[in-house]
């Protein structure tokens, strides 16, 4: 796919090592008729994605307005029409579940945001992270193994990670 990514000060250009493994998983999967959070979606790249591979509804939230209203941008620049922007962090989605849930954040953000992923679940939910180092990995393992995530699957590129899970 062809995607025009303009970052300005957000991140997500495709060329960063999480973001590559992140797409990596996006592709192992039929996303038609799959609803999916990309929680701090920087310049909205892996939301970009998913609505190209067949995504039926995507919500992009970050807490800086920055990368919201380049997400917007880059949303037009693509001519995608089934994601929907919101300035909030992934507390701001309860009330809704997915059946995917992408975060590509940094370690400590990410660990902010585990319980309300499990919130945000249905029975068949895959969640999958990066934004770490894979010395974190076993710790990421556990605080998911905590909430109810099982580890299915990890990708490593030059020491970062990105891990999915299944909701049990």
């Amino acid at each position: 796919y062809d995607i025009i990514i303009k970052p300005e000060m957000s991140f997500g250009t495709g060329h960063h090592e999480t973001t590559q493994l992140m797409i990596d998983f996006l592709f192992e999967h039929n996303l038609e008729n799959k609803k999916i959070c990309d929680v701090g979606c920087g310049t909205g790249i892996l939301s970009i994605i998913a609505e190209k591979i067949g995504a039926s509804e995507i919500d992009a939230v970050d807490i800086e307005i920055n990368c919201i209203e380049n997400t917007i941008e880059n949303i037009d620049r693509n001519n995608c029409n089934r994601i929907n922007t919101k300035l909030c962090s992934s507390e701001g989605l309860i009330g809704n579940t997915y059946d995917f849930i992408l975060s590509n954040i940094t370690l400590n953000n990410l660990k902010g945001n585990f319980k309300n992923f499990k919130n945000l679940t249905n029975q068949n939910t895959i969640l999958i992270v990066s934004g770490f180092y894979k010395k974190n990995l076993k710790n990421v393992n556990q605080m998911l193994e905590n909430l109810g995530f099982e580890l299915i699957k990890f990708k490593t590129k030059n020491n970062w990670v990105a891990s999915k899970y299944c909701c049990s």
